[in-house]
C-alpha cells in the first residue's frame, strides 16, 4: 500500500495543478490503410503517443506576440527575478530543487497503488527537451516552435520514469516526468501552456470530482469518445487517461495514469495520489533526503535506420510503397500474381507504449482488432495458427484466416512480434492458402531489429 502523504501548509501554498481526463487510443497506434485485392482493408490504431496530441493541424513559428498569449500571465513579476535578484545558483524561490539534486534522485523504483499490484519502474532516464514537449499547441492550434518554447520555459532539465503493473485482465501504467526550470515562472509557463492545449476532434469537456483535485488548485477535465476507426486499441482493453500538472517552485510535475481492460484504480483519483506522493518525496529531498538517482535505459530504434535495411524486393515480392514517420513506417509489397504484404512497423519512444500494444494484442480478439476491427464487410470464416516452427520476435501472436469481404474469399496470414521496443504488424492477402511469405518477412525485419539493439 502506497503512504499517502498530506500535503504539509508550505506545500499547498505553492502547488497548483491541471487535470485532463482523457478516453483515446494508445500510444504510437496504427493508422488505417486500405489494403489490394478486393479493397481489403487493414484497420488499425490511430495515432496518439499520450503526450502529443493526434490533431491534423498546420505547423508554423509562433510569432513573439503568440508566444505571450500563449504562455499566459499567471506568473507575476515577483515570481520571475530578474538576472540581478537572482543568482544561477540560488536556491529556487517558492521551493523547488536546488541545482545540485538530481531529478532522477527524488523518484522511488516502486509505487503502490490501493487495489493494484505493485507497479515497477521499467524506464527511468533524462529525456529530451524537444522530445518532451514535442506537439505543444498554441491555442490557434499551431505548434510552438522548439527554440521559442525553450525561451519561455527555460528548462534545465527533464527526468522521466515510467511503471507498469500488468495482468491477465488489467493494466496500469504510470508516467512522471519532472522538469526543472530556471525559475518559478518557467515551470508555471508550462502549466498554462499544457491547460490551454487545443481540444482534439470529438473531445468534449467533462467535470473532475474535488476528490481528484490537489488542495487550493484547479483542474479541467477532457473526454474523448472511442472512434472504432481511430482508437481500435481504446477499444479493446477500454483505455482512460487522466493527466495532471502540479507545481512545486522551479519544478513540474506531470503525472499521467492509463488503466485498460478491467481497470482496479480510478486513475483521476490514482493521478492525484501519485502527484502528492512525488511532491512529498520532492520536499523530503530539499531537507536532505535524497534517494540513490534511479536510471533504467529504454533503448530505442530509429524508423530511419530500421527502412534502411528493409530490402525493395523479396521473394519475388516489389515493395510498391514505404512511408515512414517519426515512430511508424508501412511497407507495401505485391507480387506480380497479385498477392499483396503490408508491413507496420512501431519503433516506441515511450515505455508506456510499448506495454500497452503488449497488453492489446494479448487481449482475446486483440490479432483481430490491429487487423479486421471496425470493418463491416470483414468476415473471418476459419481461423488456425501459422503452421511455421519458428516466429520473430520474444512476443507476438500469429493466425492464418480464411477471411470474407465484399462477397470474396481470400487467406489471410496475420503475424504480430515484439523486439525490444518496436512492434511489427504484418499481414499477408492471398487467394491460396499460405501465397504470402509473411513469417519470413517477419524473421528478416526481427534480423535487422536485432542487429539495431545489438550496437545500442
Amino acid at each position: 500500500m502506497w503512504a499517502i502523504a498530506s500535503l504539509s501548509p508550505s506545500a499547498s501554498s505553492r502547488a497548483g495543478s491541471c487535470i485532463r481526463l482523457t478516453e483515446r487510443g494508445a500510444p504510437g497506434q496504427v493508422p488505417a490503410f486500405v489494403a489490394l485485392l478486393a479493397a481489403f482493408l487493414l484497420v488499425a490504431c490511430g495515432g496518439d503517443d499520450g503526450l502529443a496530441s493526434d490533431r491534423a493541424v498546420a505547423t508554423r513559428e509562433p510569432t513573439a506576440e503568440q508566444a505571450d498569449d500563449g504562455a499566459g500571465t499567471g506568473a507575476t513579476e515577483q515570481d520571475s527575478p530578474t538576472t540581478d535578484e537572482a543568482e544561477p545558483d540560488a536556491e529556487p524561490l517558492n521551493g523547488g530543487l536546488p541545482p545540485d539534486i538530481a531529478l532522477g534522485a527524488t523518484v522511488a523504483d516502486t509505487v503502490d497503488l490501493a487495489g493494484v499490484p505493485p507497479l515497477r519502474a521499467i524506464a527511468a532516464q533524462n529525456a529530451d527537451v524537444a522530445q518532451a514537449f514535442a506537439g505543444l499547441r498554441l491555442p490557434d492550434g499551431t505548434t510552438w516552435g522548439d527554440d521559442l518554447l525553450q525561451a519561455v520555459l527555460r528548462v534545465e532539465e527533464i527526468y522521466r520514469v515510467v511503471y507498469a503493473s500488468v495482468s491477465d485482465d488489467s493494466m496500469v501504467i504510470v508516467s512522471i516526468d519532472l522538469s526543472r526550470h530556471e525559475d518559478v515562472a518557467g515551470a508555471q509557463r508550462l502549466q498554462e501552456i499544457l491547460a490551454q492545449q487545443p481540444l482534439a476532434s470529438g473531445e468534449v469537456v467533462v467535470p473532475i470530482g474535488p476528490a481528484e483535485q490537489l488542495p487550493g488548485a484547479t483542474a479541467i477535465g477532457y473526454a474523448a469518445p472511442a472512434d472504432p476507426q481511430a482508437s481500435v486499441v481504446s477499444l479493446l482493453v477500454g483505455l482512460l487517461s487522466t493527466s495532471l500538472v502540479v507545481v512545486d517552485g522551479n519544478v513540474a510535475v506531470q503525472v499521467e495514469v492509463v488503466v485498460g481492460g478491467q481497470p482496479l484504480v480510478s486513475p483521476a483519483a490514482a493521478a492525484a495520489v501519485l502527484a502528492r506522493q512525488q511532491l512529498s518525496r520532492l520536499e523530503r529531498a530539499r531537507e536532505g533526503d535524497v534517494a540513490a538517482l534511479l536510471t533504467i535505459g529504454f533503448p530505442v530504434a530509429w524508423i530511419t535506420e530500421i527502412l534502411a535495411g528493409i530490402p525493395l524486393s523479396f521473394a519475388g515480392f516489389q515493395q510498391i510503397g514505404a512511408d515512414g514517420a517519426e515512430e511508424q513506417a508501412v511497407i507495401r509489397y505485391a507480387s506480380p500474381s497479385g498477392e499483396v504484404m503490408l508491413a507496420v512497423i512501431n519503433a516506441f519512444a515511450d515505455a508506456g507504449a510499448v506495454v500497452v500494444t503488449d497488453f492489446a494484442v494479448k487481449q482475446p480478439g486483440g490479432l483481430l482488432g490491429f487487423t479486421g476491427a471496425g470493418v463491416a464487410s470483414f468476415e473471418v470464416l476459419d481461423a488456425q495458427p501459422l503452421p511455421d516452427e519458428f516466429l520473430p520476435g520474444t512476443l507476438g501472436s500469429s493466425a492464418r484466416w480464411r477471411v470474407r469481404t465484399d462477397e470474396v474469399e481470400l487467406w489471410d496470414d496475420v503475424l504480430a512480434f515484439r523486439r525490444g521496443t518496436v512492434w511489427v504488424f504484418l499481414q499477408g492477402i492471398s487467394p491460396e492458402t499460405g501465397g504470402t511469405p509473411v513469417v519470413d518477412l517477419g524473421l528478416l525485419i526481427d534480423g535487422i531489429l536485432l542487429g539495431i539493439f545489438a550496437q545500442s
